[in-house]
């Protein structure tokens, strides 16, 4: 199957070093181009976190529930809704 896209021009990573260190790796033996730039961002490599926004609007008001039945009607409703 042929290779789609190549390379990447640029990465942006967090603050975490062990990705910092990875990528360097990755270059140093030839996996990665030493052409692809580097870039940090505390916001832009935060993919994860913004596919589970909706996940955590639902489930933020969810978190006090004082009753197991209260919860689970709840989150039918959520899940199989009418």
């Amino acid at each position: 199957m042929p290779e789609r896209g190549g390379a990447p021009r640029v990465i942006t990573l967090d603050g975490y070093a062990a990705s910092h260190r990875a990528v360097a790796k990755l270059k140093e033996v030839g996996t990665l181009p030493r052409r692809v730039r580097i870039r940090s961002s505390k916001y832009l490599n935060n993919v994860v976190e913004q596919d589970h926004r909706r996940i955590k609007w639902r489930i933020r008001p969810m978190l006090g529930f004082e009753q197991f039945e209260t919860a689970t009607v709840t989150i039918r409703g959520i899940f199989f809704p009418g």
